[in-house]
């Protein structure tokens, strides 16, 4: 072995004036300041939650009030009106099953067209068989 590769041995070094650190972290230190920025997070957001309330207040005190005229009255959009806005009372779904349920039963059924010129409506299966039976000749106009 070379005789830079062996470590001197210093344990017989005394020096007063340097000193290394007991503990490497300070625990108490740590948990207090997370306590205090826990609190202070929560004292910031009541604060702005009074903000915010005082902020509805003020907006809710300078709006005009309403004229006595207009009180009892109540316009509504002029026609077609979007489905759910005031005005419109049935709900998307119930309209959208009733007008399936109607296209059904032009689709399923006979019925009268024109009982003066004899027009009738047949069911889309029956005229499928009928164009089938007599062949898909096209229809005169």
């Amino acid at each position: 072995m070379s005789h830079l590769e062996e470590t001197p041995d210093t344990g017989h070094i005394q020096n007063p004036d340097v000193s290394h650190e007991r503990s490497d972290v300070n625990v108490g230190g740590i948990l207090w300041f997370g306590i205090g920025l826990i609190v202070a997070a929560l004292v910031i957001h009541l604060l702005i939650w009074e903000l915010m309330i005082f902020f509805e207040r003020r907006e809710v005190a300078a709006e005009p009030k309403a004229s006595p005229m207009a009180i009892g009255r109540r316009h509504l959009p002029p026609e077609p009106r979007l489905q759910l806005a005031p005005g419109h009372n049935m709900h998307p779904e119930i309209e959208m099953r009733l007008l399936r349920e109607k296209e059904r039963e032009i689709l399923d059924n006979y019925a009268w067209v024109d009982p003066a010129s004899g027009v009738v409506r047949i069911p889309v299966e029956r005229a499928k068989e009928l164009l089938a039976q007599r062949g898909a000749a096209p229809a005169a106009r």
